[in-house]
């Protein structure tokens, strides 16, 4: 594999998220990540090269997908200054830096949970790594990369992230290495360049769907008359109950009694 220009690696790119643009469903999320990144050693009958341990930085971009929920379309840039060491029979050589650069495509899957802030994932990617030698050409070799870690939401825009990352480059088949008058001078070979890496940082969520507003009432124009409720007829009220007058007996007299004196 040739060269990797930095034109070439904008096309892929760009294609990617233009082939992913019809399927967003949510928020886009950028991380910004930085940690250590170990390991590095090619095997041959001469010798080893090493690459030393050092600091990493990694960038991702995290798209969505609508028509496949948890799942999202993964854009990851790994880059890491490190130095080239030759380890034979005859001793240690430092060959130089290098800069590892690792330029990926793929998915990421988010794991239900019962807490909707903490979300652990996994992901795949596959695409190119750049390396670039203070000493000699750059190459370009294919390279794929498995992760898994745990994102937590602080709130709905930021949110932290955690993650572990084991990354192959795929190489020739051998290795040589030499020091002469020029200096020098490294050849990258054998089968497969492996890597770790542990990371840690922020994560931003970027626009996104808002919630559909609930439809509202929209009010009477001026002009138009206010319709009043028709006025109920008041309730028919029932004259009070009269009761009859009380009847009194008729008076009567007390009977006249005459008395006739004896003797008459």
């Amino acid at each position: 594999m040739g060269r990797l220009t930095k034109s070439g690696m904008g096309i892929v790119m760009a294609g990617l998220l233009i082939m992913a643009a019809p399927a967003v469903a949510h928020a886009v999320l950028v991380s910004g990540m930085g940690g250590y990144q170990f390991g590095g050693k090619i095997e041959s009958s001469s010798g080893d090269l090493h690459l030393k341990d050092n600091v990493a930085f990694n960038a991702q971009l995290e798209i969505p997908l609508k028509f496949k929920t948890g799942t999202s379309l993964v854009l990851m840039w790994d880059v890491q200054p490190t130095d080239l060491e030759w380890d034979s029979p005859a001793g240690k050589v430092a060959l130089g830096n290098i800069t590892m650069h690792y330029f990926h495509g793929g998915a990421l899957v988010n794991l239900k949970t019962d807490n909707p802030d903490l979300v652990p994932f996994t992901q795949g990617t596959l695409g190119a790594t750049y390396l670039v030698p203070s000493e000699g050409e750059s190459i370009t070799k294919f390279s794929f990369a498995f992760g898994a870690g745990v994102k937590y939401a602080i709130n709905p825009k930021v949110g932290i992230r955690l993650q572990g990352e084991l990354l192959a480059t795929m190489l020739s088949s051998d290795v040589w290495a030499g020091v002469g008058t020029g200096g020098a001078n490294v050849s990258i070979g054998g089968s497969a360049l492996l890597q770790g890496a542990i990371m840690g940082g922020v994560t931003l969520s970027l626009g996104g769907k808002s919630k559909e507003a609930q439809p509202t009432q929209a009010p009477p124009p001026e002009n138009m008359p206010v319709q009043q409720a028709p006025a109920q007829p008041p309730p028919a009220t029932q004259p009070p109950a009269t009761q009859p007058p009380a009847t009194q007996p008729p008076a009567t007299e007390p009977p006249t009694t005459t008395t006739t004196p004896p003797g008459r």
